[in-house]
């Protein structure tokens, strides 16, 4: 009998500069010096996630990275920030802190809808939620007291990062462990191909 080849679960996002994780990551222990429960993402996690493929099949892998590799082509550059924290769904059910972004989201956005488009062509399915640029900082597993999360979110809601380039779409596979995720580069896509 043949054994099936396992499945693999990646994503594609933008890396982001030494600099601007290290913002975050004091972000992170802002928050946390509030007393809130949230469940942080590792700085060497944190990226920009453009689209989650979930676990798919290595057949399926090699259609993504087909539409990637052309998704990116004569895509320009662009020159973002990290500016500002909310949570996801809203303050009432808060589940996902994240830092907000700023600068050339028009793009990021187009780029976003042509992967999306590419994805689509290759089989997979669309994106059912609107894109919105975020970068997850944390994830809050149980009910908070959302005054006391308001108020250690409070001093970062000013935060502004420098500017900085997203020029490479990277995939990564992700390998869920008992210490969290281990992210691993399956490919890298420079934007204009």
């Amino acid at each position: 009998m043949e054994s099936k080849p396992s499945k693999i679960r990646c994503f594609m996002a933008f890396d982001l500069p030494a600099e601007v994780i290290d913002d975050l990551a004091g972000i992170q222990k802002t928050v946390a010096a509030g007393g809130v429960k949230i469940g942080w993402v590792a700085p060497q996690n944190i990226h920009l996630t453009v689209k989650f493929l979930g676990e798919i099949s290595p057949e399926a892998v090699q259609k993504a990275l087909a539409a990637a590799e052309q998704a990116v082509k004569g895509i320009s550059p662009m020159q973002i920030r990290a500016q500002g924290i909310g949570v996801f769904p809203d303050m009432n059910r808060p589940r996902v802190l994240w830092a907000g972004l700023s600068g050339d989201l028009r793009s990021l956005v187009d780029f976003h809808g042509i992967l999306d488009e590419n994805l689509f062509s290759a089989g997979f399915g669309k994106e059912k939620r609107r894109f919105t640029a975020h970068v997850t900082l944390g994830r809050i597993k149980r009910a908070v007291d959302v005054r006391q999360l308001a108020a250690a979110m409070a001093p970062c809601l000013d935060f502004q990062s420098k500017p900085f380039c997203i020029d490479r779409l990277m995939v990564y596979k992700s390998d869920l462990t008992a210490a969290g995720p281990v992210y691993s580069r399956l490919a890298a896509f420079a934007l204009g191909g």
